[in-house]
């Protein structure tokens, strides 16, 4: 801190400054300056001195405020002969402050208890505190509250104290756990009616049940969990209340009871519990505990009744996250012995009993315990078992039904983003994870046969059935597929680790929503289903508006029973009905009976439009083949799109459904069709880039500036014209999904359209250069256009890097980055472009170095790190010899080993994957010919920088990255010890020494024993078997898959990122949409990689069917956690495997390879 250390008299000032000062520029300036003073070495001694000082609520806050942080992030500023000062001092000031606020209070016990957990030499501290404070009734309260905070803070990711240290607590803390036990206990008979130290001495018992290590049998018989219990039956009202009219008679009786309970004592008391339950998951091994807690709870049912009498909504949800926690706890007993002692369904009745609160945030809390009870009933997969349960799903889709229907007084539409409107789409999730126990035609069972007549708006009393339209979308019934951008799922189930449901999760209890477990029970053509859609699109108009809302989306997410009946598409039958008089919408000539005639009715209608627009994109998506013969209609509506009130989402997924029926157009109209499709989104840039540059040079053809959408003349009024990020967004989509099959030897035929779409997109990319959103907008239109045509776009390579470079020079966008990895990745192989991609390398690389060495870089651009490898590592994978034979590579390696501490998920990722793929080029596809050049080319770079890249990695790895980046970390040091062996075990016991061995407080971090147990582990042999990676061909297409016609050849993998015992995984190359079995996809060129999880079991049923053939596809793998005759016996019993090389195809015997199994 500059001018040495400032007086308490200016740090007075500056706190109330902070507080009081009327100025926010003052206040401003007080945060920054007083945040300056925490982070240096006199903050210690001032926020000590005015603890002493102890002038007014503001300044103690931000002393002991300060005190906590230093001590969590800076306690090794300390010499070791302080620390036993500082404890001492802490203790003092929180003795003296104990009455002055309670936040100083907690804020001196975090401090203490991080100390507690630092200093090693502190031995027994909580036996220490304890004898210290507990014959002084007045220290009770502080006392409790530093018991309360310790075991938070044991897991505290603000500590690093390491995993040694940290064991050491947990094993201090167990040891004293029944002394703390004994005195909360003697706080609550001397607490008598104080509510204050009752809540205090739940959370301190809560949060030892919450760190695991109190002694089960011990609590099972100890006396607070009768308090618990007791204060949980009493009878009482909160604030949340809703009273009714005192004459009401049912409740009249109820609201004469004397309250006893207030809201703050239950609500901790119901914390407590679920805590509880939340540390006894293990049933069989705390069985007396958990006796206990189970009678307990099933006392609480009377009480919930009363709440709900009393219409106190702060208790029943209290009892309804009690009621889900027990049934999470005894999720598996209940499973493995349904209505059999602790199994008892009993807790299920209590679930339903929640579900049918007329509030629907109440049903909502106990969502996560239906989806894992989902979880555990598909895969057990036993008949009877789910017939046991089965009454249970069927009570719950009926409350949930309710709960989704919109009162009846309800004008318009539901909002999507709106809590009810999220509710609805949980409910959707649920019913997708449970339907397969009762079958989507229990849902569809009771949509009635004949809307109800009225005189207003009709609504359908199933309403709340037809808003759960998702029982039949084909996410709703892939087992296998994953979420999360890709990556495996266990039976497409997302994993969630359980967590007590806390008050603080009462506001906000918007869980992870697992994938989707419903087996395929609508694929059959079930009559039921087609009569509910044809019933569907026929309601009437004086239906309800938000009811027809609905419908759209119903059948929308139906779009697979229209393909298997298409005579609900129907036929042309001439033109459509004439604009209504004023009105601005063009005519459409499209009249399709039924379906798309109902749809098209909603589009027209601005509530629905949106709504109508997606289920288009659906039906488009899902019946391509069938909707090519109505492209007609859909370019009509495409090129007339902003005549309809459509949000963005839903104009751009229209335009990807006319994309994808384009694809299915004879190649000899595509061209055409393509050419109109993208007419309108180029005539607005044109204007756009008119409005911006100026007036263009007289034009032979005029036409060329007549625009036909109004919207564009009214954004022109408005000034909103000059941004042209809608219409570069619609040409992107239409570039993505216009992916016909093209044949070797032809002509692409969105070639020559993309070539004359080339000079707007220029010039639109100039005139907006200095626009970062604008520009990634016509990057990213240029990204799908390159993909659409793949080397047909070769003509525009040489101008598009051309203009990349000059403006990346002035604005380095980092979207050009990304491009350029696009351009590599399409051209890399080519001989001739080589050279000139490397020149485009340098020449982006050098603004990008200039940028990422100014301080704190890589954390201020994670994006341009992100691209800059996605790029790097494009060239590794294309052309790695010329980029390690290029001056450039040192820089980026040096770049690239600096950002491996960078903490950002997504520009991390790139940063290990490039390092990783820079060294499997030294040791992969040896049998190519330049494998030599590049082994010796590697090994001059590791030589170089092996050391340093080990020594970073481990550091980052200890002090920097989050545990989700660890895995990419692994898969680097794995490719470093296959290169070169011996330099790997120096290097990295090299790096092992320089790690620091003992914490600012004196703890041992690491031994030398787990350092050599490490090294050991980590050099040592595995069993990691290279085998060539077998990739299923188009005659097995659909085989095994719950999405037959929607995917190609599988990949069977199994690597360092799949690390999962007793599963192997299938990478599956996505068919791009529109695309034959045998087209390349449009994003890569080559099979783009999803990820399906299968087990052991059924990988080896899918590769042993008859008539299957395979063929070698790219790189060599490894194999995970298989010894060499598990893998033989696995892959070779009758299977033809074929090695497709460049030319014809030779048989491929995979034989076993001669090494040790471990």
């Amino acid at each position: 801190m500059e001018g040495g250390k400032p007086s308490l008299t200016l740090v007075y000032q500056a706190v109330q400054a902070l507080y009081h000062d009327p100025d926010p520029s003052g206040k401003e300036r007080a945060s920054l300056w007083l945040g300056e003073l925490q982070r240096s070495m006199f903050a210690w001694e001032i926020s000590d001195q005015l603890l002493q000082l102890k002038q007014d609520v503001e300044s103690c806050y931000f002393a002991a405020q300060t005190m906590k942080m230093k001590i969590q992030t800076s306690f090794y500023e300390l010499p070791p002969e302080t620390h036993n000062a500082l404890r001492d001092s802490l203790l003092t000031h929180i003795q003296n402050l104990k009455d002055l606020s309670p936040i100083i209070v907690t804020q001196l016990a975090l401090a203490i208890a991080d100390l507690a957990l630092q200093m090693a030499s502190w031995k027994g501290c909580v036996h220490t505190l304890i004898e210290k404070y507990n014959e002084d009734v007045g220290s009770m309260p502080f006392l409790i509250e530093i018991l309360t905070v310790l075991p938070e803070e044991v897991h505290s990711r603000s500590l690093r104290i390491g995993a040694n240290r940290r064991t050491e607590i947990i094993e201090d803390l167990a040891f004293y756990s029944n002394t703390v036990i004994a005195l909360l206990t003697s706080c609550v008979e001397k607490a008598g009616g104080d509510e204050k130290m009752l809540i205090k001495v739940f959370r301190c018992l809560g949060s030892w049940f919450n760190l695991g290590v109190l002694d089960s049998n011990f609590m099972a018989s100890n006396q607070l969990l009768m308090v618990l219990f007791q204060i949980l039956v009493s009878p009482g009202s909160g604030s949340r209340s809703r009273s009714r009219s005192p004459d009401s008679d049912g409740f009249r009786s109820v609201s004469q009871q004397r309250d006893e309970t207030s809201t703050n004592l239950h609500e901790a008391a119901s914390d407590c519990v679920c805590s509880a339950l939340y540390a006894i998951e293990s049933v069989d091994t705390n069985v007396a505990l958990a006796l206990q807690l189970f009678q307990g709870v099933l006392t609480l049912e009377t009480a919930y009744h009363m709440a709900v009498a009393r219409e106190d909504l702060d208790k029943v949800l209290n009892y309804c996250r009690i009621f889900t926690e027990l049934c999470e706890t005894f999720l598996e007993t209940t499973v493995r012995t349904p209505g059999q002692g602790m199994g008892d369904l009993r807790t299920l009745e209590l679930l339903l009993i929640c579900a049918g609160h007329p509030q629907y945030e109440v049903v909502e809390i106990s969502f996560n315990f239906w989806y894992r009870l989902g979880e555990h009933l598909y895969k057990i997969n036993d008949a009877n078992l789910h017939g046991v349960f089965r009454p249970y799903i069927q009570r719950l889709l009926h409350c949930l039904a309710r709960h989704c229907q919109l009162d009846p007084d309800h004008e318009g539409i539901p909002e999507e983003t709106d809590d009810f409107g999220e509710f609805r789409m949980r409910v959707s999730d649920l019913v997708k994870d449970v339907i397969f126990l009762v079958g989507s035609m229990e849902c569809f069972s009771q949509v009635p046969k004949e809307p109800r007549p009225g005189s207003g708006p009709v609504w359908p009393p199933a309403d709340g059935m037809l808003c759960l339209p998702a029982v039949l979308h084909p996410e709703g019934r892939e087992p296998v597929l994953g979420g999360d951008g890709g990556r495996p799922l266990h039976h497409g189930f997302h994993r969630q680790e359980r967590r007590p449901v806390s008050t603080a999760a009462k506001q906000n209890r918007v869980r992870t929503r697992p994938r989707a477990l419903t087996p395929p029970v609508c694929r059959e053509n079930n009559p039921t289903v087609a009569e509910v859609l044809q019933q569907v699109v026929l309601l009437p108009e004086s239906v309800h508006m938000a009811v027809r809302y609905t419908s759209i989306e119903l059948v929308g997410e139906m779009s697979e029973v229209v393909d298997r009946n298409p005579r609900f598409l129907g036929r042309w039958t001439g033109p459509g009905r004439s604009r209504p008089a004023g009105s601005n919408q063009p005519t459409v000539l499209i009249r399709l009976y039924p379906v798309l005639n109902y749809l098209m009715k909603g589009l027209r209608e601005k509530p629905l439009a949106s709504a109508a627009a997606k289920a288009i994109h659906n039906i488009c998506s899902v019946c391509r083949d069938h909707m090519a013969q109505h492209f007609q209609g859909l370019l009509d509506i495409a090129r007339s799109l902003d005549s309809f009130a459509l949000s963005t989402e839903a104009a751009v997924g229209l335009l990807k459904g006319t994309a994808l029926v384009l694809a299915r157009l004879p190649l000899e109209k595509i061209a055409e069709c393509l050419s109109d499709l993208c007419a309108v989104q180029v005539l607005a840039l044109k204007k756009v880039s008119v409005l911006q540059l100026g007036p263009a040079p007289p034009s032979r053809n005029r036409s060329d500036w007549v625009l036909s959408p109004q919207l564009l003349a009214e954004r022109s009024r408005n000034g909103k014209s000059a941004d042209p990020t809608a219409w570069l967004d619609r040409l992107a989509v239409i570039f993505r999904h216009t992916n016909p099959i093209v044949e070797n030897g032809q002509t692409h035929p969105c070639q020559k359209v993309i070539q004359e779409i080339w000079p707007v997109l220029s010039e639109t990319l100039n005139a907006h250069q200095a626009d970062n959103r604008i520009v990634e907008r016509c990057c990213r239109c240029l990204r799908f256009a390159v993909r659409c045509v793949g080397k047909g776009s070769a003509s525009l390579l040489q101008p598009l890097v051309t203009q990349m470079v000059s403006v990346y020079q002035v604005y380095p966008h980092s979207c050009f980055l990304y491009l350029g990895s696009i351009l590599v990745d399409e051209y890399g192989m080519e001989e001739g472009c080589r050279q000139g991609l490397l020149d485009m390398l340098q020449a982006l690389c050098m603004p990008t170095f200039q940028l990422l060495e100014q301080p704190n870089s890589l954390r201020n651009h994670p994006d341009t790190v992100d691209d800059l490898f996605r790029l790097a590592t494009r060239f590794v994978q294309r052309s790695p010899v010329t980029l390690l034979g290029s001056s450039i590579v040192v820089h980026i390696i040096q770049c690239a080993i600096a950002a491996t501490s960078l903490d950002h998920r997504d520009a991390n990722c790139s940063v290990m994957k490039f390092i990783r793929d820079l060294i499997h080029t030294g040791v992969g596809n040896d049998h190519e010919e330049d494998f030599a050049l590049r082994k010796r080319l590697i090994g001059q770079a590791m030589e170089q920088n092996g050391q340093q890249l080990i020594n970073q990695l481990l550091h980052s790895c200890c002090f920097c990255l989050p545990p989700y980046t660890l895995p990419d970390v692994a898969e680097v040091l794995w490719e470093v010890m296959l290169f070169d062996r011996p330099m790997f075990c120096r290097w990295l016991e090299s790096a092992l020494k320089g790690l620091p061995k003992q914490t600012a407080g004196g703890a041992v971090t690491v031994t030398h024993k787990q350092l050599t147990e490490f090294h050991k582990q980590v050099t040592s042999e595995l069993c990691w078997i290279p085998v060539p990676v077998l990739t299923r061909s188009a005659s097995a297409k659909g085989v095994g898959m719950t999405h037959c016609e929607a995917f190609r050849g599988r990949q069977l993998v199994l690597g360092p990122a799949q690390r999962r015992a007793g599963r192997c995984w299938i990478r599956t190359r996505s068919e791009p949409a529109g695309a034959g079995p045998d087209s390349p996809c449009p994003e890569t060129k080559r099979p783009s990689c999803v990820c399906f999880s299968f087990s052991a079991e059924e990988c080896k049923q899918l590769l042993m069917t008859p008539g299957r053939h395979w063929e070698y596809w790219e790189y060599w793998e490894y194999w995970e956690s298989f010894t060499t005759d598990q893998l033989v016996s696995f892959l070779l019993p009758s299977v033809d495997y074929n090695a497709s090389e460049s030319e014809g195809a030779s048989k491929f015997h995979l034989k076993a390879l001669s090494r040790t199994d471990p």
